[in-house]
């Protein structure tokens, strides 16, 4: 069942809470209230033996119906009644204690006739009360059940103790340090009881609120988780203060780390049985105690993550230099040494090409026999073809010569 939200909820003051009680207090019915079916029961019979006529025989029988009825209706109200303070019970018990506180608001009225189901409702009230830091309006639902229940009673005890947490929340020592050394001898006396448990847990938040961190821890270091067993996961809280105490003498050694580590083991202890929310919650001072435990946490996860990493590091570069080591290169001998053809690259299409370069002029003598070279040569080539079309025309007329010696 999840807690509804509720933004704008503002816990009673301690003068509401006053008059509120004042207004539904339990009262006590008249006993002839209490006798009026029985007496009913008694006439009717009588009615039937002096009965004359049909109306004096049928009332006895109508007067039996109504107590009847009445007796059923009244049954199914007070179990009516009983289940809505069991509900809230669970409520308180979920830790829904706004609902509760509303729920537990409206109740009150109708249960005054019901001396033993306000008692409880008003308990209920003064623990949520409680749990929501409303601490002054818990002491006065406290000091409202004490004072109806005897003073040697083990419920009054419990109660009186509780009030004296709530008054060393509020700062009032004086009245804390009465109350704790008059219910020292009673609480003692029940052993490993929630009794004896709520006591220790209280002497542990008045050396706390005075600062004797010292004296905390050395009277509670060794028995501290036996002597809060009995109140189950609510330990928690005293766990925290342990943890507080070591956390202040470790700043006033700030060279020891043994504070430190005590401070943080018992700090563990604490979350394992209540969330940091629900510590922080009733004790805000432990935030600073809480962000330093978080902050060397969170520094040595990413130290250990650094050094993993470092050493897969570490271990891969061995693994790569052993596979060097081990790997063996064998040189291949003469005859089987291959042929080895250098290889080369394929021609470009600007190599296929030769450049061509144009003849370089150092002077005009240069010039002028560049010049006359060229004269000549193209002389020597006018003559070469004149000098074949003659030993042409000298092969021809040999040749018709010949012809005409062998016609003659």
């Amino acid at each position: 069942m999840n807690q509804r939200a509720t933004p704008t909820f503002k816990p009673p003051s301690p003068d509401q809470v006053t008059d509120h009680l004042r207004r539904c207090a339990p009262r006590v019915s008249r006993a002839w209230v209490t006798q009026l079916p029985l007496i009913l029961l008694l006439v009717a019979a009588g009615m039937t033996l002096f009965a004359q006529n049909a109306l004096t025989a049928i009332l006895p029988w109508l007067i039996l119906i109504g107590v009847v009825a009445y007796a059923m209706i009244r049954v199914r109200h007070v179990r009516t009644i009983q289940s809505r303070v069991m509900r809230i019970s669970e409520w308180t018990q979920l830790e829904q204690h706004e609902r509760a506180t509303r729920a537990i608001w409206k109740m009150l009225p109708a249960v005054q006739m019901m001396p033993e189901l306000h008692g409880r409702l008003v308990a209920l009230m003064a623990h949520n009360l409680d749990r929501l830091t409303a601490w002054p309006a818990a002491e006065v639902a406290y000091d409202y059940l004490i004072q109806r229940m005897p003073a040697d009673h083990p419920g009054s005890i419990q109660l009186q103790l509780q009030r004296t947490v709530l008054q060393l929340f509020n700062d009032e020592l004086t009245s804390a340090d009465t109350n704790l050394r008059k219910l020292r001898p009673m609480a003692l006396e029940m052993g490993a009881s929630p009794i004896s448990a709520t006591y220790h847990y209280a002497a542990l938040l008045q050396q706390v609120s005075t600062f004797h961190y010292a004296d905390a821890v050395a009277e509670n270091k060794d028995e501290l988780v036996d002597r809060l067993r009995p109140l189950g996961v609510e330990a928690g809280h005293g766990y925290a203060l342990m943890a507080w105490s070591c956390y202040q003498l470790s700043l006033r050694e700030p060279d020891s780390t043994t504070w430190m580590d005590q401070a943080k083991d018992w700090w563990h202890k604490a979350t394992l049985l209540l969330s940091t929310q629900k510590l922080l919650a009733r004790q805000d001072e432990l935030k600073a105690l809480a962000a330093q435990i978080a902050y060397k946490a969170q520094s040595q996860e990413e130290q250990a993550v650094a050094d993993i990493v470092e050493q897969d590091s570490a271990e891969d570069l061995e693994e790569v230099h052993q596979l060097l080591d081990d790997q063996v290169i064998e040189e291949p001998q003469e005859h089987e040494q291959p042929i080895q053809t250098p290889e080369q690259s394929s021609p470009s299409l600007l190599d296929l090409v030769h450049p061509v370069k144009p003849p370089s002029v150092s002077s005009q003598d240069d010039v002028m026999q560049a010049a006359e070279t060229s004269t000549d040569h193209d002389e020597v080539v006018d003559d070469i073809p004149q000098d074949g079309n003659a030993q042409d025309d000298t092969q021809v007329e040999d040749t018709q010569q010949d012809k005409e010696q062998k016609h003659d």
